[in-house]
């Protein structure tokens, strides 16, 4: 249907005008409906598909301007799940150190590949750690002998 504001031929049951954002459910004769067209985006704020030429998603007025998905198919395809990963998995490097981190990375990096680089990190450090310590205790016993 075609906007009354500015004659932009839109999807059929819009509510919002593509070109210009103007409400269409505004009173006032509708124009003849058009065809869908061939090449469409998804709405990042609504994910329904519009056209690809849109500044406005049909369907709620937001700004295309903002990343817009290519419509692949009609069904829109479900969030993924937000996994959460354990804190257990801090003990991995705490007792075992860069080893502990590095396993603990391996692990936890598909999930949440901040923390894995964390808990890699933390491996690392602590290691570095109880060397500086080890070496620090040897030297003040050996000068105390």
């Amino acid at each position: 249907m075609k906007c009354q504001r500015c004659q932009f031929d839109n999807e059929a049951g819009a509510k919002f005008c593509g070109q210009c954002g103007a409400s269409m459910t505004s009173s006032g004769p509708a124009v003849a409906q058009s065809t869908p067209p061939v090449s469409q985006v998804r709405c990042p704020r609504c994910g329904k598909a519009n056209y690809a030429t849109s500044v406005f998603c049909e369907h709620c007025g937001t700004s295309m301007s903002m990343a817009a998905q290519p419509v692949t198919s009609d069904a829109i395809p479900a969030p993924t799940p937000v996994k959460k990963v354990s804190g257990w998995w801090w003990l991995l490097p705490i007792f075992f150190g860069w080893i502990g981190g590095l396993i603990a990375w391996l692990v936890v990096k598909e999930t949440d590949k901040k923390m894995a680089v964390t808990l890699l990190w933390v491996g690392i450090g602590l290691s570095v750690f109880w060397a500086i310590v080890s070496i620090v205790l040897t030297i003040v016993l050996y000068s105390i002998a």
